[in-house]
């Protein structure tokens, strides 16, 4: 046990350390953004780019904008400094910037952190049903791990583990942040989030959009 914990330490230390490393570094969506950007420049009669961010501004949100300031935004979301709040804008943006179809879900998927596949609940193809197999062993494995100890403060004296997976990720999770030792692990007070709830059950299964960074901290 005490093997196989290490060995998972160290592979969650080495992802870590990987992410850390490519973080410091350009994404290579922003530069395909700044690509794109430059094109509706020169689509526009090579535009400079403060006329530029007022354009996609006006074509964003229909109006000019009322001072300078408006513009920034703008300007953030295409330098990937922010990202738009919603779908809605992230997909005004695509079209403001005359997107083909293609370019227009890679920068939904892709640049918004988003997945390459988007699943929901009707889904029922050979890749849905391979990644959700996936996703269901990792759990599995994970609920195997449960000590003993653990399980008998579960309901039902955690007879029914995959109907505490929540609870333990959520418990367990915890533990990371405040540093307790694996020994000291006490199963807290149930978790009553209605959106935390249905939050972590739409993750489980796959369903929707779930960004890459949000999946790495699953696994």
């Amino acid at each position: 046990m005490k093997r196989e914990r290490k060995k998972m330490e160290a592979a969650l230390r080495e992802l870590g350390e990987e992410c850390l490393l490519l973080s410091e570094g350009e994404r290579p969506e922003k530069q395909w953004l700044r690509e794109v950007y430059d094109r509706f420049r020169q689509e526009n009669g090579g535009l400079g780019k403060a006329a530029a961010d007022e354009l996609l501004y006006r074509k964003i949100f229909g109006v000019d904008p009322k001072k300078q300031t408006d513009i920034l935004k703008v300007r953030y979301w295409r330098t990937g400094r922010h990202f738009p709040a919603g779908r809605e804008q992230g997909e005004a943006l695509g079209r403001a910037l005359g997107l083909t179809a293609d370019e227009q879900r890679f920068l939904m998927q892709g640049y918004f952190d988003r997945s390459d596949r988007v699943f929901g609940p009707e889904t029922a193809d050979a890749v849905y049903r391979e990644r959700a197999a996936l996703l269901g062993e990792i759990a599995g494995g994970y609920l195997g791990r449960v000590p003993a100890q653990v399980k008998r403060q579960l309901f039902r004296a955690g007879a029914d583990l995959e109907h505490s997976l929540r609870h333990l990720y959520f418990t367990d999770a915890k533990s990371y942040v405040n540093f307790q030792e694996a020994e000291q692990v006490v199963v807290g007070q149930h978790i009553s989030s209605i959106n935390y709830m249905s939050e972590f059950r739409r993750q489980m299964r796959l369903f929707g959009e779930i960004p890459r960074r949000t999946m790495i901290r699953h696994l």
